[in-house]
């Protein structure tokens, strides 16, 4: 799970800025409502970030693989911060799941 956290924290920085890309928000519901049902996405994992936001992770098994990033504040307004293809399902290794148990 640590190395998810970190990946979409690190898929977020390399977002484009806000000058290049609209940051969208919204009601948590609404969003995922429109992930699931028009995206054809599910909920791969989630983490509750130190300042209280809800960071989500949507992945579809479909031919492009689309996947995007939601994160919603404790008042319960989302934002999707990065989306995009190609998701790959990798196993993990096996130094991945030792250091994860620590």
């Amino acid at each position: 799970m640590k190395k998810l956290i970190a990946f979409a924290a690190l898929l977020a920085l390399l977002a484009p800025s806000p000058a290049t890309a609209q940051v969208l928000c919204g009601r948590h519901d609404e969003f995922v409502t429109k992930l699931v049902q028009k995206h054809g996405e599910s909920r791969f994992g989630t983490a509750l970030t130190d300042s209280g936001w809800l960071l989500e992770i949507f992945v579809s098994g479909g031919v492009e693989n689309t996947w995007s990033i939601l994160v919603t504040n404790p008042m319960g307004l989302a934002c999707m911060t990065a989306s995009g293809t190609s998701w790959r399902f990798d196993k993990p290794r096996a130094s991945d799941t030792e250091a994860d148990r620590r």
